[in-house]
């Protein structure tokens, strides 16, 4: 983003704070494009970090409608990560 947008903003410090959360969603994406060992392996560590329990052989809409214990609102895991990516949207768009 840097090569475009001289110090990268309004872009570059709202994505750099969801890099992780990016990751997690081309983790999910390959898992849904690709059915491999390699990407369900990705899938499976992925639950096990959201969930906090072992998830062998789960299903990405199993993960996706699953309520995420981190929310203090009871959001599913889907929902938690749209709405970081709404607000980090928002905030790029307010400049």
């Amino acid at each position: 983003i840097r090569l475009y947008f001289e110090t990268g903003y309004p872009y570059e410090p709202h994505l750099s704070s969801i890099m992780s959360d990016l990751a997690d969603l081309r983790a999910m994406r390959n898992a849904s494009a690709h059915i491999t060992s390699t990407t369900q392996k990705s899938l499976e560590a992925l639950a096990q970090r959201i969930l906090g329990v072992p998830s062998l052989n789960i299903e990405l809409y199993t993960l996706l409608t699953a309520p995420n214990p981190q929310s203090t609102s009871g959001e599913t895991v889907f929902l938690s990560y749209k709405n970081k990516l709404v607000v980090a949207a928002e905030l790029m768009a307010q400049g």
